[in-house]
């Protein structure tokens, strides 16, 4: 892994994601939601890390390529009580898996966890009305 490459990871492991995480937890105050990158899948396409800048643009990056679609979808789902609490006893950990190639993403919620499975360098993911539903059905 490159210097740059590591930059990257670092900015999002200590920046980026704590971040996203204070975001969820403004409208799912009740949850402890947690985001998990699979870093095994992108050192499948090392070129990935090139989208992620440093700092406020790391943030930026990680939400607008990976996770932003599902932050959308919580959201909506924690309109009321009855989401919220679904939420805090259903959803764990939202974990985000590269996959080169796929043209649309996919949502799937399984044990607490939401796994997201998009062309991060691509941004495609999922839509958040697809993943609310995926999100809905497990809950």
């Amino acid at each position: 892994m490159s210097l740059a490459e590591k930059r990257a990871r670092q900015n999002i492991e200590t920046d980026a994601i704590p971040t996203l995480e204070g975001e969820i937890k403004t409208f799912c105050p009740t949850g402890e939601i947690k985001i998990e990158i699979d870093w095994d899948s992108f050192e499948a396409d090392p070129d990935v890390y090139k989208i992620f800048s440093s700092g406020a643009s790391a943030r930026a990056d990680l939400f607008s390529h990976a996770v932003g679609s599902t932050i959308a979808a919580l959201e909506r789902i924690c309109y009321d009580e009855a989401g919220r609490e679904a939420l805090a006893e259903g959803v764990q950990t939202i974990r985000v898996v590269h996959e080169p190639g796929l043209e649309a993403g996919t949502a799937s919620l399984e044990g607490g966890v939401i796994t997201i499975q998009a062309d991060v360098k691509e941004r495609a993911g999922g839509s958040a009305t697809e993943i609310r539903t995926a999100i809905e059905e497990g809950l």
